[in-house]
């Protein structure tokens, strides 16, 4: 079962804002996820396709990317290691909490 709150609060903790995080059944098949600023809530909205947030591995690495992409334009080789850094904190922080419990 996903995560979906703790996945909040991971995302708020690497980013140090408010994270409001959204499942789409709108977007084309071709994005899995979206990530804008919201200059109501001074917060950070992610988007997440519903097509392909159906397992925890495929919503990580679509979190890890959107947040990658607040820090790092584009699709680079500076991006990715960013992606690759978002990723392994928040496989990190879930395993942590799977063993607290």
């Amino acid at each position: 079962m996903l995560r979906w709150m703790k996945l909040k609060e991971i995302a708020e903790k690497i980013t140090k804002e408010k994270v409001d995080i959204h499942i789409s059944t709108q977007l084309d098949k071709n994005i899995r996820g979206v990530c804008t600023r919201n200059l109501q809530t001074n917060g950070i909205e992610i988007l997440l396709n519903a097509k392909y947030a159906k397992k925890e591995e495929d919503v990580i690495e679509t979190l890890a990317h959107e947040l990658a992409h607040l820090k790092v334009k584009g699709h680079g080789n500076e991006f990715q290691k960013e992606m690759d850094r978002i990723k392994k904190e928040i496989e990190k922080e879930l395993k942590d909490d799977g063993a607290n419990k």
